[in-house]
């Protein structure tokens, strides 16, 4: 593989593990039932979470790699394919529908 390709894959798996390591501290740190607190009123009160950043934040650098696997490999869905790669492009094609 070229210094190109090696980067680009390391960088997204840089991402990945970013994306995984804040998709599990924000379930660690999600409002439990038991936290929320009912006042006499019948209004919820709900403690403050970091959560929905960390979320937000594996949803971000999954979205960035996907972005930057799409650019590398180039929109292969748009191109022109010989009709003998045409079983591999539809493998391909349901790949990525599948990792989407």
């Amino acid at each position: 593989m070229e210094k190109k390709g090696i980067i680009l894959c390391s960088v997204v798996v840089l991402l990945g593990i970013i994306s995984t390591g804040a998709g599990f501290a924000a379930e660690v740190t999600r409002v439990k039932a038991s936290q929320v607190k009912v006042d006499v009123l019948g209004k919820c009160s709900y403690p403050k979470s970091p959560a929905l950043g960390l979320s937000l934040i594996s949803a971000g650098t999954l979205l960035i790699g996907k972005i930057i696997i799409n650019t590398a490999a180039g929109c292969f869905c748009c191109r022109r394919t010989d009709p003998s790669h045409s079983s591999n492009h539809k493998k391909a094609l349901t790949f990525y529908i599948i990792s989407w």
